[in-house]
């Protein structure tokens, strides 16, 4: 069975007829034969009437969608039927919180020992890396390392702006 339409539907005094304009402007082409796609598409008043067809149509889609609704306020308005709503689960909140504080006690445990731990090793490391420093800046690497750094930061920040999508104004 064929889904195109009959020929007799298709011209009208040596051109394409109204349903073909129809059909074409609304992209169903796959009703229409390839003879009356071909004469639509060579010639110039069948041309011009497609396009004056896929103009209005546009114009009724802008008009409909410019105004109002038009179904009744009953379709419009939402269901007052609403599901009921749900308990909060107290319980499962609760014992994942109770789960959560078991798991934790090890490491809370663990935290004097850990921030005694983090001291001794900060006490033994600030006078290292403060001698070394001292070093780096003797020796004039320093200044060099923070022009470098200066640099670098500068281009990151012009990249940056380069990259950030600009608002159109309309």
């Amino acid at each position: 069975m064929s889904r195109e339409l009959p020929n007799e539907l298709l011209w009208e005094n040596q051109h394409a007829s109204d349903l073909v304009m129809s059909a074409m402007a609304d992209g169903e082409e796959a009703l229409l034969s390839s003879a009356i796609i071909a004469h639509v598409h060579s010639c110039d008043a069948c041309m011009m009437r497609l396009g004056e067809m896929a103009l209005e149509t546009r114009g009724v889609t802008n008009a409909v969608q410019s105004v109002k609704p038009w179904l009744p306020a009953a379709v419009l308005a939402p269901s007052k039927k609403r599901a009921p709503a749900q308990p909060v689960p107290f319980a499962a909140i609760f014992a994942a919180l109770g789960l959560t504080a078991v798991g934790a006690m090890p490491t809370l445990l663990a935290l004097p020992h850990r921030l005694a731990e983090l001291a001794l090793t900060v006490q033994h490391a600030v006078p290292a890396m403060s001698h070394g420093g001292a070093q780096v800046f003797e020796q004039g690497i320093g200044v060099m390392a923070m022009g470098v750094c200066a640099v670098l930061l500068l281009g990151a920040g012009v990249a940056v702006t380069r990259l950030l999508p600009r608002p159109t104004v309309s």
